[in-house]
């Protein structure tokens, strides 16, 4: 049976996390006392596990940290992270519209 779902990756193919992402990094940093990074400066932190870059960003490997400041980036995530679409994903899916796939 041919199917017609359509499975699309998000994460940086059809939208840029990098505001969302990085403006919850700071906030979570700041809210923990740290002073944030500038954004350009928090680029690496996309992709890896957010454990691992606040590891980096905290120096430390005191889990009670790590998640707490996971859990802010967590809270946040919802208000502060807004993604931007690529200009193409509207004209793939008009497209597809069109050809009735």
């Amino acid at each position: 049976m041919l199917s017609r779902t359509v499975l699309f990756d998000l994460d940086g193919t059809i939208s840029d996390p990098k505001p969302g992402i990085t403006r919850c990094i700071q906030y979570a940093l700041s809210e923990l006392g740290y002073q944030p990074p500038d954004v350009n400066e928090l680029l690496w932190c996309i992709g890896p596990p957010l454990k691992s870059s606040f590891s980096q960003l905290l120096q430390t490997s005191d889990d009670t940290l790590l998640e707490e400041a996971i859990l802010h980036k967590y809270l946040v995530s919802v208000k502060l992270s807004p993604s931007t679409s690529s200009g193409t994903i509207t004209s793939v899916l008009r497209y597809k519209r069109h050809r009735r796939f």
